[in-house]
């Protein structure tokens, strides 16, 4: 495993970064990221209430137990 600064801020394998992405951000993406290892971001903006944002970061940690972010805008 490579230890950098951000792998070990973020509590991460690889240190990558997957960016907010209009309208991919998704859970199954951010998830599969984080599975693999790496930092993913669900895009906020993409979730057209709080709400569904809610749900959608709910839904990403049924996926996975592993780190990711949100991308506010």
């Amino acid at each position: 495993m490579l230890k950098t600064r951000f792998t070990e801020a973020f509590g991460v394998e690889h240190p990558i970064a997957q960016g907010g992405m209009q309208w991919v951000g998704r859970a199954p993406l951010v998830a599969a990221v984080a599975n693999a290892g790496a930092l993913g971001f669900i895009t906020a903006l993409t979730q057209p209430t709080p709400e569904a944002l809610a749900k959608e970061i709910a839904r990403c940690r049924d996926m996975t137990d592993k780190p990711f972010g949100v991308n506010l805008t």
